[in-house]
Order: structure tokens, then C-alpha cells, then sequence
């Protein structure tokens, strides 16, 4: 955008040369991060007269917007981070697993262990990948999505990855590699998850679950595609053994507000 306001001032200026006095080159005009100066903007338009007014105060216009822009983007990612790290310290402080990952270590993407899934999450959301499923590569930034607005959201929501790659270094590579903010069962004691879920035939697979284990959806990555955000909406009335609603039937007494339309969460 400053680009656009640097090429109008040189534009304009160049085709007013001579007619105004002191009108010279401005120095800088073109550095990213330099807003135009009102006095020069002021002279720029004199200059060239009304058509060359409306063409600077447009970019000029446009370059503000661009910044407010930028910066919305920076304090959104910012206000993630926080609410990630205050959902993390939660979890890391908890005494012991819910019951379905009791004797279960828990790691972050970093490898660093000690994490629980507490109790005061009401579903639970078990990812079966690995780095080397190209199928994976494909549905992860989706989860990541709707696992991150679940999150600044509060939903009491926990994804935590059962992971099939070669070795541990696998694993926490493509956590990593993915942006994986979730847990991930210790890679040594997945054995034990795998017994407790059964039989896993593809890959990627994802389980939803209550804390103690009650298996809400075995084929749980359709409606993630396909629903999106409603999914964890209805995932959490089951879990509260309430009726669903459907939030697009104008009509129905909503007991959980709809934060975002479904066509936001598609890539």
C-alpha cells in the first residue's frame, strides 16, 4: 500500500513540476513502515488540483486501512497466544488425566511433558495421524482452525493426537511443522490408547469422546468437514445428555449461541 501512495506522490509531484514552489523530491517516501505527511499531502494536491487530490486522499486512505488491517491481524494472533498459554497452564496444573487417559503421560508439540487433560473438558477429540499420511497433510490445518476457535471461544474442548509415524522425532516434527497447539499421548505409551479406542483401520481418524471415555462419534472427521464449528456445538450438548439444536432453524430455543457461520471454517 505504501508503494501505491509513494508512486501517486511522485506521479502527481512530477506532472506539477514547476508550478509550485518548494514542491521538491521527498526523501523516504517510499519506506514501508513512513505514513505521508499531511503538509505534504496538502502541497501534493494543490498541485495537481482536484483529480490529483481525490488520487492521493485515495491512497492515502487506502494505506491506513492496510495498517489497521495489519495490526488486528498482529493482536489476534497475540490474544490467541495468551488465551493458548492460560488454557495451557489449566491443563499442565491438573492433578490427574480424565479417566479415559489415566497412567497416560501427555506432551505439548515441544515434547515437553507433564500435561493432563482436565476435567472440566467436556470433549475430547482424538486425533489418529502421522507426517507421512498425505490424506493428513490435507485435513490438519482444518482441525487446527476450528481447534483454535473452539479454544479463544472457551469451549471446554481438548484435542489430543494418538500418533502412528515412525518415532517419536516423527511425531513432534509434524506437531510442530503443523502448528499442533493440542497434547499428544507420550509416543511410547500409545499402545494403551489403542486398546482403550479398539480397532483403527485408515488414517486420519478422529474419536469424540466424554472424559470418562463414553464414545460420542467414531467417524468424527465428516462432520468436521462438513459442519464445522456446529459439530463441537452438537458434540457438547451429547455430552451434557441435552437435546441438539439445530442453530440454523430461526425457530428453535438455541442453548448455545452460534459464534461463527459454517462458511467461515472452509478452506
Amino acid at each position: 500500500m505504501t508503494d501505491a501512495v509513494s508512486g501517486a506522490i511522485a506521479t502527481t509531484t512530477g506532472a506539477a513540476g514547476g508550478q509550485t514552489s518548494g514542491a521538491g523530491p521527498v526523501a523516504g517516501a517510499s519506506g514501508d513502515a513512513a505514513a505521508p505527511s499531511s503538509s505534504l499531502l496538502w502541497n501534493v494536491a494543490k498541485a495537481a488540483g482536484a483529480a490529483g487530490a481525490v488520487l492521493v486522499a485515495g491512497a492515502f486512505y487506502l494505506w491506513k486501512a492496510a495498517q489497521a488491517e495489519r495490526r488486528e491481524a498482529v493482536n489476534a494472533v497475540k490474544r490467541r497466544k495468551y488465551i493458548m498459554k492460560s488454557h495451557r497452564k489449566k491443563a499442565e496444573r491438573g492433578a490427574q488425566n480424565v479417566p479415559f487417559f489415566d497412567g497416560v503421560d501427555l506432551v505439548d508439540a515441544s515434547g515437553t511433558p507433564g500435561f493432563r487433560v482436565t476435567a472440566d473438558k467436556e470433549v475430547i477429540v482424538l486425533y489418529i495421524a502421522a507426517g507421512w499420511c498425505p490424506p493428513c497433510h490435507t485435513f490438519t490445518p482444518l482441525l487446527t482452525k476450528l481447534y483454535n476457535q473452539a479454544i479463544e471461544e472457551r469451549m471446554p474442548v481438548e484435542v489430543v493426537m494418538l500418533s502412528v509415524d515412525q518415532s517419536a522425532d516423527d511425531m513432534l516434527k509434524y506437531m510442530s511443522k503443523a502448528g499442533m497447539d493440542w497434547l499428544a499421548a507420550e509416543y511410547s505409551q500409545r499402545p494403551t490408547i489403542f486398546q482403550r479406542v479398539g480397532e483403527i483401520s485408515d488414517i486420519p481418524t478422529v474419536i469424540v469422546m466424554t472424559p470418562d471415555g463414553r464414545i460420542l462419534d467414531r467417524e468424527a472427521l465428516a462432520p468436521l468437514v462438513q459442519d464445522g464449528m456446529l459439530a463441537f456445538h452438537k458434540w457438547l450438548a451429547e455430552s451434557r445428555n441435552e437435546e441438539w439444536v439445530d442453530p440454523n432453524d430461526p425457530d428453535a430455543n438455541h442453548p448455545y449461541p452460534l459464534m461463527r457461520k459454517l462458511d467461515d471454517f472452509k478452506l
